[in-house]
């Protein structure tokens, strides 16, 4: 009978360490998904800046005439970037 208890914790702990892999495998897919969603947040938001500012552009430029305006707005738009930068580029 001993042989039989013994299995029995093993299989217990098997149990419990699957358990505890598939709940953390599921945590972890959860916040990939959040992750995935605020990214596409972001990026719209980002496309509507850019959209925005060239748009504008030339307001801007009449405005900006005493000013030098170097800010291509063609060149970010064939540029291959993160969002992070063109954040950078747009600010």
């Amino acid at each position: 009978m001993p042989q039989i208890e013994n299995i029995m914790i093993i299989i217990l702990l098997i149990t419990l360490i699957l358990i505890w892999f598939f709940k953390t495998y599921n945590i972890f897919q959860t916040l990939k998904i959040k992750l995935h969603t605020i990214e596409s947040e972001i990026d719209n938001i980002l496309r509507e800046k850019y959209d925005l500012l060239n748009s504008f552009k030339n307001t801007i430029l009449e405005i900006n005439k005493t000013e030098e305006f170097d800010f291509d707005l063609e060149m970010i738009k064939n540029e291959n970037i993160s969002n992070f930068d063109l954040y950078k580029k747009i600010n």
